[in-house]
């Protein structure tokens, strides 16, 4: 069975790249000839590009930044399969028919924000094959009434729907009256052992003890609260994204600094989730500095994985204790259990088409 993936595949991010290779493993471990369909790099204006140039200068980012660019085609070519001759947005349909079905997802594929987020996230160009989404993201409270009739009917032509938050559910079942199925990110479909077989030390030497700080937003002003803590346990504080010895890190790097740090501060996603997969105490923040409300990812993840009130939880532990970690074994175990179910009903059954339209 042949079946191509489509999801970002331009720019460094971590939770990006680790959610394919999640997806090829999974579809690879029932035998499926899987490979992903690379995006083609979006134009940027000079102005944009002098900006960013202009910003890694001052930041002394250039140097790491090439450096991190580098890590992650090289775990690009030793781990993610793409295939080769066609990209998207113009992959022929005609090229569609050698394949078995195309899966959307994961990742933000289907926000109304994300200029990447076109027609090809929806599988328009599959026209004969079986079209899924898997864990697919809407990252957006609402969907603008503009560009409700074009998810419409890109929707109604998806066989198999599941998405990762509540919120999707929602707004497509009043969009597009159909039922989506809510499923974890495909991250957490494999357990720390998987992930141990991708990790790799990054080349700046690491404190014996340190707490990991990994923000995408703008720091909250609880981190004050958690640089003080660090200091009176004796952890170092190693910035993933400020300092420009680990933000050179790539994938692998990233698994390797979750899995040996003591503690970990982020309002990052996938931060948070290869956190609980290894078991380290985590202080989730909500983003800041974001112009939309991405809170629904986490509000989904702390229900699932019975993480209480994740805004809360752990803080007063800084001031009278230590951060705990949680144990979500017994919740992930019947989620996973959800996904393995979708997966095989959508992909691995003779069944064409599951989803209704309540009109």
């Amino acid at each position: 069975m042949k079946v191509g993936i489509v999801t970002f595949t331009f720019g460094d991010n971590y939770g990006q790249r680790l959610q394919n290779y999640a997806v090829q493993e999974l579809l690879q471990r029932r035998g499926a000839d899987a490979s992903t369909i690379r995006q083609s790099e979006p134009r940027c204006s000079l102005k944009h590009q002098v900006k960013v140039f202009l910003v890694d200068s001052f930041a002394g980012k250039r140097g790491a930044k090439r450096a991190r660019h580098s890590a992650f085609l090289r775990f690009d070519e030793e781990h993610i399969k793409y295939e080769p001759n066609y990209s998207l947005p113009d992959f022929p349909p005609r090229k569609s028919d050698g394949f078995d079905a195309f899966v959307a997802g994961s990742d933000q594929i289907w926000s109304p924000y994300i200029p990447d987020s076109n027609g090809a996230m929806f599988l328009c160009f599959a026209e004969s094959v079986k079209r899924v989404s898997l864990s697919a993201s809407i990252s957006a409270p609402e969907l603008p009434m503009a560009k409700k009739s074009a998810y419409r009917e890109r929707l109604a032509a998806f066989d198999f729907i599941s998405v990762r938050e509540k919120n999707a559910a929602r707004l497509i079942k009043e969009c597009a009256g159909l039922d989506a199925e809510v499923l974890i990110d495909p991250t957490l479909m494999l357990d720390a052992a998987d992930w141990d077989k991708l990790a790799e030390a990054p080349a700046a030497l690491l404190p014996r003890r340190y707490a990991l700080k990994y923000f995408l937003g703008s720091d909250s002003p609880k981190v004050a609260m958690f640089d003080e803590y660090c200091k009176r346990a004796g952890l170092e504080v190693v910035d993933l994204l400020g300092d420009p010895r680990f933000f050179a890190c790539g994938p692998s790097e990233f698994i390797y600094l979750i899995r040996n740090s003591s503690l970990v501060a982020t309002d990052s996603y996938h931060g948070s989730i290869f956190t609980l997969l290894y078991r380290k105490p985590l202080l989730m923040f909500e983003r800041a500095g974001s112009q939309f409300d991405m809170s629904d990812r986490f509000d989904t993840l702390a229900e699932k994985l019975g993480l209480g009130n994740w805004r809360e939880a752990n803080w007063n532990y800084l001031e009278s204790g230590e951060p705990k970690s949680f144990d979500v074994e017994d919740k992930l175990r019947i989620e996973r259990a959800k996904f393995d179910s979708f997966l095989n009903r959508s992909l691995f059954s003779k069944s064409r088409k599951e989803i209704v339209y309540h009109g």
